[in-house]
């Protein structure tokens, strides 16, 4: 059940924003997305292949955005208009399918006091640091280069 949905600007500062904070351009179809989409470095982008197996037990891999960089045209780019971000929060984190089709981790919604002084709270997802989810990419590309289909899709996408 989505327990908020929070605007915030993307920058705030009075420089122009910094290259590493630059959102990750998908061009269409590039996660089973029908049109370009921008997502922030650290979103989470649950993918699916054999290599994540191999490596983790598990055909699923939930890694950061940043880490898909260089794969299917995927790149960092700065944005013309900053506009806001918008996050959904759940009463639980979630994995949740986007109107792309790509599915994207969302945190549980909590607030500022309790995140201070309660135990960390469990999760059923745990995504992969940025050194991990970058090597995973890279056994990925190596997949796609060597997939009989030209549509072929490492990632977790809508049917």
């Amino acid at each position: 059940m989505v327990k908020a949905v929070v605007r915030t600007p993307l920058w705030t500062g009075e420089t122009a924003l910094p290259p590493r904070f630059w959102p990750i351009e998908v061009p269409a179809g590039a996660l089973g997305n029908s049109e370009i989409m921008h997502l922030l470095p650290r979103q989470g982008v649950m993918v699916e292949s054999d290599a994540a197996e191999a490596c983790f037990g598990d055909p699923f891999a939930l890694i950061p955005a940043a880490a898909l960089e260089g794969l299917r045209g995927i790149s960092r780019a700065p944005l013309r208009d900053m506009g806001d971000v918008i996050t959904l929060q759940f009463e639980e984190d979630a994995v949740v399918f986007a109107k792309s089709g790509a599915l994207f981790f969302c945190n549980a919604a909590g607030d500022f006091v309790t995140d201070l002084f309660d135990a960390p709270r469990s999760s059923a997802y745990e995504m992969l640091n940025l050194a991990d989810a970058k090597a995973l990419t890279n056994m990925i590309a190596q997949e796609i280069a060597t997939a009989d289909n030209d549509d072929f899709l490492p990632f977790a996408t809508a049917a």
